[in-house]
């Protein structure tokens, strides 16, 4: 929240957010949905910590210290969750343990389904299908969990774009 910043800082930090914002939305996220990473949105970050560390008020003046120091932690946030997204959406593989998991739980059910005796084979042949889509939505489920930023139902940019909406209010 830029609101309680001096006028020419405000605008420039308000800036400086929306250049971020825009590059978020714009090219790190179709990036990452491709499994791909595009580090763009730190320029302005950088640029914006800058902007704050020049513009530090005079220890004098306790009310603008502390808005700068919130300002600043607020910058340092920022930059760690940029940092925390970037880096969780280079996820690329499946643990072995999920794999172990996996492959272990498909094979107790194919295993357990001989113990049911079927006349008629299409029913049996019903189960292994029905143990495959199981198997099938278990994967995706895990692959969903583990790569939140890829793919048709990844996690999109909504609050950013909220966010870049709702900037110009502030």
């Amino acid at each position: 929240d830029a609101s309680f910043l001096p006028a020419p800082l405000k605008s420039e930090v308000q800036q400086f957010l929306t250049d971020y914002l825009n590059d978020v939305i714009n090219i790190e996220w179709p990036a990452m949905r491709g499994g791909a990473v595009d580090n763009a949105a730190i320029k302005p970050l950088q640029q914006l910590k800058a902007l704050l560390l020049n513009n530090r008020p005079a220890d004098a003046d306790a009310v603008n210290v502390n808005i700068w120091t919130d300002a600043m932690q607020q910058t340092n946030n920022l930059f760690q969750e940029h940092e925390d997204r970037i880096r969780y959406s280079q996820n690329l593989t499946l643990s072995k343990g999920v794999w172990y998991c996996l492959i272990t739980a498909t094979l107790v059910m194919l295993a357990s389904s001989s113990f049911f005796f079927f006349e008629d084979r299409r029913k049996y042949v019903l189960l292994l299908i029905c143990i495959g889509l199981i198997t099938g939505l278990l994967l995706f489920l895990e692959t969903s969990i583990n790569f939140p930023y890829r793919g048709y139902f990844g996690v999109k940019p909504d609050s950013f774009t909220t966010l870049l909406t709702q900037l110009d209010y502030w």
